[in-house]
């Protein structure tokens, strides 16, 4: 019994820790690592696939979504190329606050993040989660040196499929997914 309590108190420490990092990161608050923590690209795809999996196994619905930064290399000429990882290392944080630990996230390619919430139990939540992404990515980035820095809006689109069922490959849904970005960028005025 003393074992089992001294291993809960040391797993909700190290919970407690990553959360409280993971929140100075999305603030900005800190020094962000160039080296973004994530799935990079064909990396990703064998983590969307077990997602989908699991979803199919509990048979519930499984949520994938893009999210594109379509202005990533806007400060870029001013500040430097630098500022790309510091920008996407603050939304990977954010991204993460808003779908949790136990659930997918990966840089798909440089503009475009891949999130899949799995085995979805409430459809409420997964209906909020693009205005809840949207609240927190919309936030201005503080980027550059700490005597000069400057602020970066992102220019934000998400979009989200729902998938049933394991029929569906990783790659159709991450598709699916970009294509709901580009649709809605189609009909924003």
């Amino acid at each position: 019994t003393v074992g089992y309590f001294l291993i809960v108190i040391g797993l909700t420490i190290v919970r407690n820790r990553e959360m409280r990092r993971i929140a100075r990161l999305a603030r900005g608050a800190t020094e962000v690592d160039k080296d973004v923590e994530m799935p990079l690209g064909a990396r990703l795809l064998p983590q969307v696939e077990d997602a989908l999996w699991r979803s199919a196994r509990m048979g519930r619905e499984c949520v994938v979504a893009a999210v594109s930064i379509s202005n990533l290399y806007a400060l870029s000429e001013d500040v430097g190329a630098s500022t790309d990882g510091e920008i996407l290392g603050v939304l990977a944080a954010r991204i993460r606050r808003v779908v949790g630990f136990r659930n997918v996230v990966g840089l798909y390619h440089p503009r475009c993040f891949v999130l899949v919430v799995s085995a979805v139990q409430d459809r409420k939540r997964s209906e909020l989660l693009p205005t809840r992404l949207l609240l927190s990515l919309r936030k201005p980035v503080k980027v550059g040196h700490s005597d000069d820095p400057h602020s970066f809006v992102p220019g934000i689109g998400i979009g989200v499929v729902t998938v049933n069922g394991a029929t569906d490959s990783a790659l159709l849904a991450i598709n699916q997914a970009e294509q709901a970005i580009a649709l809605q960028n189609q009909f924003d005025v």
